[in-house]
């Protein structure tokens, strides 16, 4: 059985992307130092139900965010655009 992918569907997952990434955000700045650095400070926190990570750096008491980015891509990619 095949599955229609209507305009509905599309938002729904983009709706549920949205609210796991801000809910990753929140674990951030409870909890930063709960990821493991990969690189010089640089951490990425799990997006849950979605291959994704949040790229950040704290310092301080500031924590700056890189980006949302795909775990297939190797870290050094991230590391690249950072820089």
């Amino acid at each position: 059985m095949l599955s229609v992918i209507t305009m509905q569907n599309a938002m729904d997952w983009g709706f549920e992307f949205l609210w796991e990434v801000f809910a990753a955000i929140d674990r951030i700045k409870h909890f930063p130092d709960a990821w493991q650095e990969f690189f010089e400070g640089i951490r990425r926190g799990l997006v849950k139900r979605f291959p994704y990570g949040v790229i950040y750096l704290v310092d301080g008491n500031a924590i700056l965010i890189f980006g949302i980015a795909h775990l297939h891509r190797p870290p050094e990619y991230y590391i690249s655009r950072i820089k």
